[in-house]
């Protein structure tokens, strides 16, 4: 599964620096991020014990525009392995093969949201 978060800001610093405020930003939410070039890689956002049902891994991008930024991530979102198992496994109960189903799209919202507030700390602080 894929979506996208965008958020637009008006500033003045350059994108190195706007690249570098959401760098410090994603560090705090997730396990592991990376910076290839003008795009940055953030795996396991907001990750709990809820977690294992899940993988995503995040590039986020910024456009110049004409008084600011646009900022989008891209959001791969897949099921583990752990959540097939899982589900394979409460296959086989009344109604307890829903568990994994509602805890992956619970942290889909998580991971959502986590993302909304990175870009808005960025906005707030680069925003003149």
């Amino acid at each position: 599964m894929k979506f996208e978060v965008s958020e637009r800001f008006k500033t003045s610093k350059s994108e190195e620096q706007a690249l570098e405020l959401l760098e410090e930003q994603f560090k705090k939410v997730s396990k592991k991020v990376s910076r290839k070039g003008n795009e940055i890689i953030v795996e396991s956002i907001e990750a709990t014990f809820g977690s294992i049902n899940r993988k995503d891994i995040t590039v986020v991008k910024l456009s110049k525009k004409e008084s600011g930024y646009l900022c989008v991530a891209d959001v791969t979102y897949n099921p583990s392995v752990a959540f097939w198992v899982l589900c394979i496994l409460l296959l086989f109960t009344w109604v307890a093969w829903l568990i994994p189903i509602g805890m992956y799209l619970y942290h889909k919202k998580i991971v959502r949201e986590a993302i909304e507030k990175v870009f808005n700390r960025v906005k707030d602080e680069a925003e003149e």
